[in-house]
């Protein structure tokens, strides 16, 4: 170990006293309703002005924060606002199913493709070029020759 890390090891850690109204005092700041209120006008509601984000504890009580135009799509189970519609998510699927489809077609045809000039004794696109003996040292795919 070095001179550092046996050092670190010797030495405690000084853990800092907090009383109850230095954490009352914590919660308050942030975790309160007027905190929490605050920071939605703030960070969540950014077509507000800023003059509104620091408005009376009055209103604050009665509920005024800013909410979303509704647009009559609704929230999902877990509370997330839909944006699309049960129609354009069935389109989407449509076309993602039918771009699947045409890939699995074209890798069909290059399969039958291949096994035909195979068959005619010609090469295959997707298959290597013969080897060829070399004196090198090294093989086409970077092994070591053994002679």
């Amino acid at each position: 170990m070095t001179s550092l890390e046996s050092a670190s090891a010797r030495t405690p850690i000084a853990i800092p006293s907090i009383n109850n109204d230095e954490l009352k005092s914590l919660f308050e700041s942030h975790y309160s309703d007027v905190a929490v209120q605050t920071f939605h006008c703030d960070f969540l509601s950014p077509g507000r002005h800023q003059d509104d984000a620091y408005t009376t504890q009055a209103s604050q009580d009665e509920g005024d924060y800013y909410e979303e135009d509704d647009d009559g799509l609704g929230y999902y189970p877990d509370g997330v606002k839909r944006t699309l519609t049960d129609e354009q998510i069935a389109m989407f699927r449509h076309s993602e199913i039918q771009a699947l489809k045409k890939e699995q077609e074209k890798a069909a045809e290059r399969q039958a493709s291949g096994s035909q000039n195979l068959e005619a004794g010609e090469a295959s696109e997707t298959s290597p070029p013969p080897m060829k003996r070399s004196l090198s040292l090294w093989d086409n795919y970077g092994n070591i020759n053994k002679y």
